[in-house]
């Protein structure tokens, strides 16, 4: 017999939240518009260049994003997305409030690489989980065997077009993506560490 053991969460660490308005006083972020957010690396199984690409003219949104490893790889995408505000890198111990400046969390992992659609457990999506805020995720089995159409909104794999158009649905149905925020939350206690440890000690 095999249990499947899924990445979890410190539900301490994200508890309690502070306020969207201090989390975007703190990071500089002044916009009207709703903020879209991604947190963590530029590494290509993540997939950004995906949500990078998902803006355009006109957008309902802005695209902030956290994270790069150095000055060269945060100038080269700088100059080759205009359009997307990058922040930087940040400490690991700021994730929670980051994650309150955010109206929308997007995961855009790729589906072209087969450890990252079908064989990981992406920590990151289980962060976002206790974030209370809408999570938009490429549809590849890593997210969907744990977030379903209920708690989370979907785009093709590496489709920019695709993520562009999910992000508008999400704006533009803020009382349905506020529901679904809240299932992913209720399901995020189910992946804490403890929980982890009791499901493997009782297997």
């Amino acid at each position: 017999l095999i249990h499947v053991a899924h990445d979890g969460v410190d539900e301490r660490f994200f508890a309690p939240p502070i306020s969207k308005e201090l989390a975007r006083e703190r990071l500089g972020i002044t916009t009207e518009k709703p903020v879209v957010m991604y947190i963590g690396e530029f590494d290509a199984w993540k997939g950004v260049d995906t949500l990078f690409g998902a803006v355009g003219e006109g957008d309902s949104y802005v695209v902030y994003v956290i994270g790069g490893r150095n000055s060269d790889e945060l100038a080269r995408v700088r100059e080759a997305y205009p359009a997307v505000v990058f922040l930087g890198p940040r400490p690991y111990k700021e994730l929670p409030e980051h994650q309150q400046a955010a109206d929308i969390l997007v995961l855009p992992n790729t589906g072209k690489n087969l450890l990252a659609s079908a064989y990981t457990s992406p920590l990151k999506l289980f962060t976002y989980m206790t974030a209370q805020k809408p999570i938009v995720a490429s549809r590849i089995p890593s997210v969907t065997n744990v977030l379903t159409d209920d708690d989370a909104y979907f785009f093709v794999p590496d489709d920019s077009e695709s993520l562009r158009a999910t992000l508008h649905e999400v704006v533009a149905h803020t009382e349905e993506a506020r529901k679904r925020a809240l299932r992913a939350y209720t399901k995020s206690m189910r992946y804490t560490w403890k929980e982890r440890a009791f499901a493997i000690l009782t297997f």
